[in-house]
């Protein structure tokens, strides 16, 4: 029945989602042999083959398991005009002007029109758009059908901050698409290819993409890739997406009257990159202790020091509050653990001065249990927690501290930690729809505090880690079902993309696993449960993984704690080589590595030996 709920929020609230997974055009192109070389190999980008893996990333974007983070089909008026801009010029070396006549949006599309005009220097009107979206890396596609006669350029193009252009294609009837990369400062120089191909282009839609990384570019129709350009990371600017036409003699003949040599698009989408900065070689181990700010200056210390030298690259913990006092803490537990040469992750949660009544806020009932404040993220004050987060950011930059991470949440999968999360039965779907624009709006208004220029853009962001709890351990219950589908629908709350959009890209989904028993069964099917329904595109981040009671061991298979451990930590080594993963924490120091003295316990020792592929031991 939850799994059917899910369907019909999908069905029912989410249906944009739908058209951005591309259906086949009719009839995919062939190319008429390889493509030919156009201008010669310049220092900024060098021609090489198409491979294998070249037509492999491309289809890991086109296969609908990932969603774009910009997506346009030009019927909706209204966020076209909020999304584009239409541009108009009137260029001597072209035998056509741009106006915004000659741009049309309906439902059927996107129309360039060539249309004749008066009072300008050509006699005749073709389109330009450019989108008010930017992106570096990704993949780019858009669906055209190009004009049915010579004298059109058909062009489908980049600029870049840095003074690049990148020609996805510029396609002319009937069957050639020319695609190249421009560096025009300081002076103009060029490389690129020339592709016909055995189907006439006018005739029905095609797909041109590009998939743009640091070390390349690769040129595709209707998903095959045809060239690609080694550019060793010369492009570091951000781009936008540009559609125009122009009459012009490279494009073939002009006719004397080009009326109806228009071009046509049905859609464009740009997925965001698989961005190289989230993804380590090497799968990085860390340690969580909540709450060790409240403890004294010696303790963290020892306690972080021990975690330095059981080899964890990695400390998270978050501020107890945000109060001054708690601020303070917290900074200081950040500057040791800085010397400590420690990355920091994050995790911030909604605290009771982020609601404008927190007095009223009644305590949680799970069954005879009582907890915390029940806080619903839906009914945060964001100007409160916004302004709770600049305090702590501003007192973390006077001391002349980063944070390599932000974790926003924790386990909002339950009603424990975001009471939107339906009490003692399935969620509806508007009790759905209330959690996600809840959560939405507070990794929103978290994010953006985050990569504020005054703070830490550099910081990578990560959702909250999901519980994954199992329905018969929370009957009734007091969870969402399939948490990482859950998440994945934060890609269009009512139109709106929480992971990723022209403001900031979530780096890594965040995830806690704990187990016992068949730690090998279960750890892989909650990763391939998450990794499908969230796609390959980011790495999950292990936020919290471990065990739940000490006494489970020896587990039903014999194995001791230690044993348990090594299994847990092989198994997150065989999966990194095919799900992309962040770093892997386990939950926690003080409950599990080390006992009430604070001498380390032989557990520990399993983390500290834990051979990370391709490194070796740090």
């Amino acid at each position: 029945m939850k799994k059917l709920l899910l369907i019909l929020l999908n069905i029912c609230l989410f249906t944009g989602l739908q058209a951005q997974e591309p259906q086949p055009v009719i009839k995919p192109v062939t190319p008429l042999g390889p493509a030919t070389w156009g201008y010669p190999d310049q220092p900024f980008g060098r021609r090489r083959p198409v491979t294998a893996a070249d037509k492999a990333a491309i289809a890991s974007y086109r296969q609908g398991r990932t969603v774009p983070v910009f997506s346009e089909n030009f019927s909706d008026t209204a966020k076209f005009a909020a999304d584009w801009t239409i541009k108009s010029d009137d260029l001597a070396a072209l035998k056509s002007c741009r106006t915004p006549a000659s741009v049309i949006v309906n439902a059927d599309g996107l129309t360039l029109k060539t249309l004749p005009v008066t009072g300008h220097k050509a006699a005749w009107s073709t389109g330009s758009i450019w989108s008010n979206f930017r992106q570096k890396y990704g993949f780019f596609e858009c669906r055209m059908k190009i004009a049915p006669g010579s004298g059109l350029n058909n062009a489908i193009w980049l600029t870049t901050d840095d003074s690049f252009e990148i020609d996805i294609t510029e396609a002319k009837y009937p069957n050639y698409s020319h695609m190249t990369l421009h560096k025009w400062k300081p002076v103009h120089q060029s490389v690129g290819f020339m592709q016909k191909f055995t189907d006439d282009l006018s005739v029905g839609y095609h797909d041109y993409g590009l998939l743009w990384t640091p070390e390349s570019l690769i040129y595709s129709v209707d998903g095959e890739p045809v060239a690609a350009l080694d550019i060793s990371d010369s492009i570091k600017g951000t781009a936008g997406v540009i559609l125009s036409t122009a009459l012009a003699d490279f494009a073939g003949k002009v006719p004397a009257n080009p009326l109806g040599l228009d071009m046509k698009v049905k859609w464009v989408h740009v997925f965001a990159p698989i961005r190289p900065d989230t993804v380590a070689d090497t799968l990085e181990t860390g340690i969580d202790y909540s709450g060790l700010s409240s403890q004294n200056e010696s303790i963290q210390e020892k306690i972080l020091g021990d975690i330095q030298n059981l080899h964890a690259a990695w400390f998270r913990d978050g501020p107890t509050s945000g109060s001054a006092q708690g601020v303070a803490n917290f900074v200081g537990l950040v500057k040791t653990a800085k010397q400590y040469k420690l990355k920091v992750l994050v995790n911030i949660v909604q605290m009771d001065e982020d609601y404008d009544h927190p007095e009223t806020l009644p305590n949680w009932r799970i069954g005879n249990r009582v907890g915390w404040k029940e806080k619903k993220l839906s009914q945060i004050n964001l100007v409160k927690f916004a302004a709770r987060l600049r305090n702590l950011f501003d007192a973390l930059k006077a001391a002349n501290l980063t944070v390599d991470a932000v974790e926003f949440g924790n386990e909002d999968d339950t009603y424990a930690y975001d009471a939107d999360v339906p009490n003692g039965h399935a969620a509806s779907p508007e009790e759905l729809k209330t959690w996600l624009r809840g959560y939405g709006q507070f990794l929103k208004t978290g994010a953006m505090v985050l990569h504020d220029p005054r703070y830490f853009p550099q910081a990578k962001i990560i959702t909250f880690g999901m519980a994954h709890v199992i329905n018969a351990w929370d009957n009734p219950p007091h969870h969402l079902e399939q948490p990482a589908s859950v998440v994945a629908l934060l890609r269009n709350v009512d139109g709106y993309n929480y992971l990723d959009n022209s403001s900031y890209h979530v780096d890594g989904y965040g995830s806690h696993i704990y187990a016992s028993n068949d730690i090998n069964t279960w750890v892989t099917h909650i990763m391939d449960e998450d990794a499908t329904a969230l796609g390959h595109d980011k790495p999950f981040w292990i936020t919290e993984w471990g065990f739940t009671d000490p006494k489970a061991f020896p587990n039903k298979k014999g194995q001791t704690l230690s044993q348990c451990m090594e299994e847990f930590l092989n198994t997150f080594g065989v999966l990194h080589q095919k799900v992309l993963m962040g770093p892997v924490l386990f939950y926690t120091y003080k409950d599990w590595l080390a006992d009430s003295a604070g001498k380390l316990l032989p557990l520990a020792a399993e983390l500290s030996n834990y051979h990370i592929p391709g490194e070796g031991n740090k």
